[in-house]
């Protein structure tokens, strides 16, 4: 059995320099790189293609297929962007389709686990959806197929039999986290010698927007399981030994947490790091309710390589966090800023400016309580930008928040599944997009200083810094000032936001300027 895993190609080039934390150009997909594991310990001939990460265009993807002739092909789906990703998948797997027109053709993911209808009736070609966690489906599929067995009694996917959708009863979700293998990498960036793990499954929040969150209710899971210290230390070890990594991206839910179990996994994965020297750096997810719990044992991970926390803030209005499910109060995420930046450590926050019922008086005391704070003088120097970002809600279907706005008829057919209440919202959106646009052509230069963290010298990364704190900090203020000019009608459509766009263009394009003359030193 040849089995080959795949993330499609896009239709657009690699951006320049993309250089910030968490994208499919620089680290690969670690939930394929588990089920490569999974099948190739059970002797299984296993290819990964990522054709982003791997630069693999789609005509060398289409030249691979017709000369491996693969007998099952499966593909990663994700949900951003969901109408993009459907076209894009089914473009893609028409072409292979005619190249390998024998393989058994299957896709996972949040989008093929949350709207296994969805692909099913739009997507032609693809034999099933794998649903929820898909180590043991997936292997229980390949079986199935190697031995000539019908695939319709495998627990955990998603068929179409005729016109009827059939969705199968969930697979149990995998009790014991070390019994998998370390994932399959299919590469490893040479410039960004950087890599993701996962050191747990699950999470207690129960915040609305969360897909994680529905994607393991798809296997009845809502407990958080833990790899053992020993397994974690073991996959830092493997990685630093035969890959020189330089730095870990734990990409668990929620690193932290209040528990007695889990104070004493902090403690044990702590003076394992300490036995095995590592010499590395690494960054943690973390609900701000458990970093105030955790406190003492952020001190333990700092003196073991920690260096960057991020805390899904979300915003600082209780009626939203409310709204979201989050479980947490302001003050508790106040503190909890206060706290990562008292430990001298890098703050990298979530935060969601905009949602179908925002109103600008929130925006603007948002970023009233984010100056107060002085966020931008602690917060990582690649801190996503409030405005220049579109910090703006994602609504998919399958999730709570989706289910509740249709029902309060708010769905509407754009990517992020709705539309503003307020109309003086959708003319702030529409003149933040303007402001993004222009941002563009800076993004590079603002990312750089990841790549100079790493490859910089002390003074190059000084000046990124400096730099970018103040990028931050102008980003704040031209999203305040925006903010009063349309409550005060001096704004009140795209076209009067001109004068002021150019304006705080201006402040900022001469920063990054000045970034052209060490961009080869931050290389």
């Amino acid at each position: 059995m040849k089995i080959c895993l795949i993330e499609p190609p896009v239709p657009f080039a690699q951006p320049e320099e993309q250089s910030y934390e968490q994208n499919k150009y620089l680290f690969p997909n670690i939930s394929m790189g588990y089920i490569g594991a999974v099948l190739e310990k059970e002797k299984y001939d296993v290819d990964i293609i990522e054709c982003p990460g791997q630069n693999i265009s789609s005509k060398k993807l289409y030249q691979i297929i017709e000369e491996k002739q693969y007998d099952m092909i499966g593909f990663i789906t994700y949900y951003f962007d969901a109408e993009f990703a459907l076209i894009n998948l089914s473009r893609v797997i028409q072409k292979i389709k005619k190249r390998a027109p024998l393989a058994y053709i299957f896709a996972g993911g949040y989008l093929a686990s949350l709207c296994p209808e969805k692909l099913l009736n739009e997507i032609v070609g693809i034999d099933c959806c794998v649903i929820g966690e898909a180590e043991m489906t997936c292997l229980e599929l390949v079986q199935h197929i190697e031995q000539g067995k019908n695939t319709q009694d495998v627990l955990g996917i998603a068929y179409k039999n005729q016109e009827q959708i059939i969705i199968n009863e969930p697979r149990h979700y995998i009790e014991n986290l070390d019994e998998l293998p370390f994932p399959k990498r299919a590469f490893i960036h040479e410039k960004y010698p950087v890599a993701t793990i996962i050191s747990s499954r699950g999470c207690y929040g129960k915040c609305k927007f969360c897909v994680d969150r529905e994607l393991y209710s798809k296997n009845n899971c809502y407990k958080i399981r833990y790899r053992s210290p020993q397994n974690v230390v073991a996959e830092i070890e493997y990685l630093v030994k035969n890959h020189q990594i330089k730095k870990i991206l734990f990409c668990d839910d929620n690193f932290l947490g209040n528990s007695i179990l889990k104070k004493q996994w902090l403690k044990d994965f702590c003076d394992l790091m300490k036995e095995k020297q590592m010499n590395i750096t690494f960054r943690i997810d973390s609900r701000a309710n458990d970093v105030i719990a955790c406190k003492d044992n952020i001190n333990l991970l700092k003196e073991v390589g920690l260096v960057c926390i991020y805390v899904g803030v979300e915003t600082f209005l209780q009626e939203q966090l409310d709204y979201y499910g989050k479980g947490v109060t302001v003050e508790q995420n106040i503190k909890a800023i206060e706290i990562v930046r008292d430990a001298n450590l890098q703050l990298k926050y979530g935060f969601i400016m905009l949602q179908p019922y925002t109103t600008l008086e929130e925006i603007s005391k948002n970023i009233r309580i984010l100056k107060e704070l002085e966020i931008y003088k602690y917060s990582h120097p690649c801190q996503d930008l409030h405005l220049a970002g579109i910090r703006r809600l994602f609504a998919p279907p399958g999730i709570e928040l989706n289910t509740q706005l249709k029902e309060q008829q708010l769905e509407s057919e754009n990517k992020f599944h709705y539309d503003f209440v307020d109309e003086k919202v959708s003319l702030f959106y529409t003149i933040a997009l303007e402001w993004k646009e222009r941002f563009n052509k800076y993004i590079p230069l603002y990312y750089l200083y990841n790549k100079a963290e790493l490859n910089g010298t002390k003074d190059v990364v000084k000046q990124l810094i400096n730099g970018n704190e103040e990028v931050k900090k102008l980003d704040l203020m031209f999203t305040e000032e925006l903010c009063q000019k349309i409550l005060n009608n001096e704004i009140s459509s795209k076209n009067d936001s001109y004068n002021l766009l150019v304006t705080w263009e201006d402040m900022i394009k001469d920063i990054f300027y000045s970034y052209d003359a060490i961009r080869s030193l931050a290389m």
